[in-house]
């Protein structure tokens, strides 16, 4: 089975998908339309699906599928359906009822497809030394102004607080954005990762020490409070322990994107790839 993805590492759900692929099929083909022109890479690899983000679509794509009839299309977002004529199309969740009805009366098939965790890359995180510090805190979302305020008053005490994101944050402990092994070491280096819903699933993926919410605690008091108290605590006294495990067992049983390439190939009637899904799982937990 000869597949094909693009590369996109702004879409949320192709940039978890592409490493999880390459390990359910090793001769996946991660491609980068703007460095090899679409006639040249169906030459060379001869596609039999292609996971494409339709913000990537060129005229020229549209001509080459036209003159490939047979190779199916997993299209993430509705630009040029009545073109391409996907096998798949895949949506964020809460797809309008409106939407689902013009997809319907044009038979084409769609599902929901949300992030999920990435373990085939979050899952390595190693103790180290240098990564080591009270609260992590990392987001690849901007952080809104109740995040914010909870940061400026855990810097403000003797805590050694470490923030990181592609999104810059105006305080002296924002380390920038950070490579996908640093983030990983730093969430099992940390004695606390905190967090937004937003980022709860990649902490879940990682051998995290305890996770924090802020929207637990009645403001930024509170959660220093407990934070300190619990930083002299054993692990198994802390509070949230017992959650963060439930919750992680949960995310690895069903929030995975082996679960979602599960589900797609599931739809593309393709149940020798759904299961080898699920079986390639079995190497990360």
């Amino acid at each position: 089975m000869n597949i094909v993805i693009t590369y996109n590492p702004n879409h949320p759900i192709l940039s978890g998908l592409v490493p999880t692929l390459q390990v359910i099929n090793t001769e996946t083909v991660v491609w980068i339309p703007q460095h090899k022109p679409v006639y040249d890479m169906i030459e060379e690899v001869n596609p039999d699906i292609i996971f494409m983000d339709d913000k990537q679509i060129t005229p020229s794509f549209i001509s080459a599928i036209k003159e490939n009839p047979n190779i199916k299309i997993v299209l993430f977002g509705l630009s040029f359906i009545s073109q391409l004529n996907p096998s798949l199309v895949c949506l964020s969740n809460n797809i309008p009822e409106q939407i689902q009805e013009n997809l319907k009366n044009n038979n084409i098939e769609y599902m929901s497809v949300s992030r999920a965790a990435n373990i085939v890359q979050y899952r390595n995180g190693k103790k180290s030394p240098e990564y080591e510090c009270d609260v992590f805190y990392w987001s690849t979302v901007p952080v809104n102004k109740e995040i914010f305020d909870v940061l400026c008053d855990l810097v403000q005490t003797d805590l050694r607080v470490k923030i990181g994101g592609p999104f810059r944050v105006l305080l002296p402990q924002y380390i920038g954005d950070l490579d996908i092994y640093d983030v990983s070491n730093f969430m099992v280096s940390a004695k606390f990762a905190l967090t937004n819903t937003t980022s709860e699933i990649d902490y879940m993926a990682n051998e995290v020490n305890v996770l924090i919410y802020p929207g637990s605690f009645t403001g930024s008091r509170d959660l220093i409070q407990s934070i300190q108290q619990w930083s002299n605590k054993n692990d198994e006294d802390m509070y949230g322990s017992q959650i963060l495990y439930e919750n992680k067992l949960h995310t690895i049983n069903n929030r995975t994107y082996f679960h979602r390439l599960h589900d797609i190939f599931k739809k593309l009637k393709m149940d020798d790839l759904a299961q080898q899904s699920l079986d390639k799982l079995e190497d990360f937990v």
